[in-house]
């Protein structure tokens, strides 16, 4: 299963995409452990720049990963 999706259409501004690399995963972060997540992969072709983010259920984002940083959830409302 491959789920491309564009998070921005604006030529030339900003033309960022996502796409599912994986799915069923678990995480932990500071604010807990969290399961049925999915990683996405999101490429912004105009900086060259990559990152993976993981998106649990109930939840959403729990963390991205990025070449120069790394930002976890840490705390559950």
């Amino acid at each position: 299963m491959t789920e491309v999706f564009q998070q921005e259409q604006a030529p030339g501004v900003a033309e960022d995409r996502s796409r599912v690399v994986a799915v069923g995963l678990e995480r932990t972060t500071p604010a807990g452990r969290f399961e049925d997540c999915i990683k996405t992969r999101d490429y912004a072709p105009l900086d060259k720049r990559t990152e993976f983010k993981y998106y649990c259920r109930g939840v959403g984002l729990v963390r991205e990963e990025g070449k120069a940083r790394h930002l976890d959830l840490v705390e559950r409302r």
